[in-house]
């Protein structure tokens, strides 16, 4: 099964940045503190990631707000498989020397895993993948 992901993009002007900050703590979940330097990051530039598992209200409504507070998002699809195989292909190539290791490769992400799996090599790719596929869904989410 795939996975949404919203990337809020860019911004536009007359943007309120209080009621962006309420909107990721209604929709995200986050922290007063959290979506506080989360709405910081993005208007220096950087673009925000929301997970829609952890999204509980209809992802249309989340949208809508965003587009009323001119924010530009897109949506995109992350297969978990392919973004674990990703992961596992660049800590080759780290390893290799053939390009320099992420900036924190420890983060609860598919790509992660597969890196330090990858880190750990003792089997082929493939065969991790199956053997981690029940406890990764387990703590992820459901994979496909």
């Amino acid at each position: 099964m795939n996975k949404l992901i919203i990337e809020l993009t860019d911004w536009q002007t007359g943007l309120n940045k209080i009621k962006l900050t309420k909107l990721l703590q209604k929709y995200a979940g986050y922290s007063l503190s959290d979506a506080k330097h989360c709405v910081d990051a993005f208007l220096s530039g950087e673009v925000i990631k929301l997970d829609t598992e952890s999204i509980s209200f209809p992802i249309s409504q989340l949208l809508e707000e965003l587009s009323l507070l001119n924010v530009k998002h897109k949506i995109d699809t992350v297969h978990p498989k392919a973004a674990y195989m990703r992961g596992w292909n660049d800590a080759v190539k780290v390893m290799e020397g053939k390009r320099k290791p992420y900036s924190d490769p420890d983060k609860k992400t598919w790509a992660a895993l597969g890196y330090r799996d990858a880190l750990r090599r003792e089997t082929s790719k493939e065969q991790v993948w199956q053997k981690h596929l029940v406890e990764i869904s387990r703590e992820y989410g459901v994979v496909g």
